[in-house]
């Protein structure tokens, strides 16, 4: 038999045993995120179910087995056992609710993540004197300009100093490539 508790604040704790091991698995969800640890403990097979208390340090959780009692600290930087009893007389015992195995084992699964919306184009940018645009990519800043995926007018570039480059993978081209060598990208249509 499994148990589950709610911590508040997204936090939920699943307490299971599976032979002498018991499986304790610490989730917390918040709007964006989810997390999820999970660690075993050798504590011998439960007599009776478990019991949960509220510390002022954490969750401390009490295992009642043939052999004894056992002592599981959850913290937010993690969990382990304790080598002697806690302090637990001004400690608030938590509810735990039992749950059917189907439901112990889809219980650490959290639900999938909602899909992020496709990011808006980048829209001008202006600073001073410094102008950016993405598509097609240019940067101007006082009388330099840096332009990607057009191609410089004829007029401002002599041919013998004017540097192409693939806008598909950005490798150096020639003015009379129709193709990139690299990639195969298409340069200009004839």
């Amino acid at each position: 038999m499994a148990y589950v508790s709610d911590l508040g604040e997204g936090q939920r704790i699943y307490l299971d045993n599976r032979g002498q091991q018991t499986i304790v698995t610490l989730s917390s969800q918040a709007p964006g995120q989810q997390q999820s640890q999970q660690n075993g403990f050798t504590t011998g097979e439960w007599a009776t179910p478990p019991i949960l208390f509220q510390t002022s340090t954490g969750v401390i959780i009490q295992i009642e087995t043939a052999e004894g009692r056992s002592y599981i600290q959850v913290q937010a930087n993690g969990m382990k056992t304790l080598s002697q009893a806690p302090a637990l007389k001004n400690a608030d015992v938590l509810p735990m609710q039992a749950e059917s195995q189907q439901q112990s084992s889809n219980a650490a699964e959290m639900k999938p993540m909602q899909p992020m919306e496709p990011m808006q184009p980048m829209k001008p940018l202006k600073m001073g004197d410094m102008e950016m645009q993405m598509n097609p990519m240019q940067m101007c800043m006082g009388d330099m300009e840096l332009k990607m995926g057009d191609s410089v007018p004829p007029a401002r570039t002599s041919e013998a100093t004017t540097r192409r480059f693939c806008t598909q993978c950005g490798s150096a081209v020639t003015p009379d490539d129709r193709f990139c060598a690299h990639c195969g990208h298409q340069l200009r249509k004839e």
